[in-house]
């Protein structure tokens, strides 16, 4: 059993306190270190990995919040053009009247004049 005890390899650590004490001889098996290591370079490829995701994702929430905004505006501008439509589709309806009513006094055919917005 001594024989394959020294035939293990392992990673040595001794400990050599300031004061006067007795040295602490740590012995590790050098497997165990390989899978240290292995874990070690795992957690930061993970790590990594991670960050990356975490950027890419912080860059879309941004411009998903650029995006957002711009449409308020566009809502808000297109509220405003439909306001200003209704206004014009108003003020054609009382020009139509006036047009008939001047056509009524003046006892004459009123002349065809399309005012409505609506139509292309």
């Amino acid at each position: 059993m001594e024989e394959s005890n020294k035939n293990q390899k392992h990673f040595t650590l001794i400990v050599v306190p300031h004061t006067e004490g007795e040295a602490r001889n740590y012995r590790i098996p050098l497997w165990l270190c390989q899978v240290a290591c292995f874990g070690v370079i795992i957690f930061f490829i993970t790590l990594f990995t991670l960050l990356y995701y975490y950027r890419d994702l912080r860059e879309t929430a941004e411009e998903n919040v650029f995006l957002r905004e711009e449409i308020e505006a566009q809502k808000n501008e297109l509220e405003e053009l439909t306001e200003e439509t209704e206004r014009i589709d108003f003020e054609s309806d009382e020009i139509e009247e006036q047009i008939e009513k001047v056509s009524d006094i003046l006892d004459i055919e009123p002349p065809e004049v399309d005012l409505d917005v609506n139509t292309p």
